[in-house]
């Protein structure tokens, strides 16, 4: 197995709807990178989250840096153009896909994400790669004892049949295997996914989709 995180991953299954898995992962890192112990409440503080939206996941990001934690982000959404203009970002982040691109913006702050992302941009800690990720991405992250978090289609990963945007958190890999630690709900707690469903996961809607950020201590 290649590798697994020094500290073992206390799993947090996400009991409060489908829309806090982003708060769930959060907890998860930093009790496993800080030895720091945090509810949902105080989670939910820390990464912006605002009832009835999914959750952007740069707060996320620079509350990690507040806490020394060195950070890749490789995904197709250019930062730079969302510091400029987010509906231009994620119009072009979905490739043409109107219903995704309509909901994506239906559950976006423009003005608040925008200086979110421009203050990671800003942060030393936090490094962007602009392009789709790879499962090599993946496993060269986790050989140099980082934590994955993947954002991904909850209905690809778990064939329901309808897209859903959803965060995982990925600590090793063996062989075309990958453990992940998926809040839900239901939640599933260091389950092995082959690499085609992952992939697949990450390239739902379209090929260009999917993110992954690389975190360590």
């Amino acid at each position: 197995m290649v590798p697994t995180h020094p500290r073992e991953i206390d799993f947090v299954r996400n009991e409060r709807g489908a829309l806090h898995c982003v708060q769930a992962v959060f907890t998860m890192v930093v009790k496993a990178m800080h030895d720091e112990t945090i509810g949902m409440e105080t989670a939910e503080t820390l990464t912006g989250y605002i009832a009835g939206r999914e959750t952007w996941t740069y707060e996320f990001m620079l509350q990690l840096a507040k806490r020394g934690c060195a950070q890749l982000s490789i995904e197709n959404m250019d930062p730079h153009v969302f510091a400029d203009s987010p509906e231009k970002a994620i119009r072009e982040y979905c490739g043409g896909n109107e219903d995704i691109a309509e909901y994506f913006l239906s559950i976006t702050d423009v003005d608040l994400e925008r200086q979110r992302v421009q203050d990671c941009l800003a942060s030393p800690l936090i490094a962007f790669e602009v392009r789709p990720p790879e499962l090599d991405d993946l496993r060269k992250g986790l050989a140099e004892d980082c934590l994955a978090m993947l954002t991904l289609d909850y209905g690809y990963l778990h064939q329901t049949g309808q897209y859903e945007g959803h965060v995982v958190l990925c600590d090793a890999y063996e062989g075309d295997q990958f453990r992940l630690y998926d809040p839900g709900p239901p939640g599933d707690e260091g389950i092995w996914v082959h690499e085609d469903m992952l992939l697949g996961a990450w390239r739902s809607p379209n090929e260009t989709a999917g993110a992954l950020l690389l975190i360590k201590a």
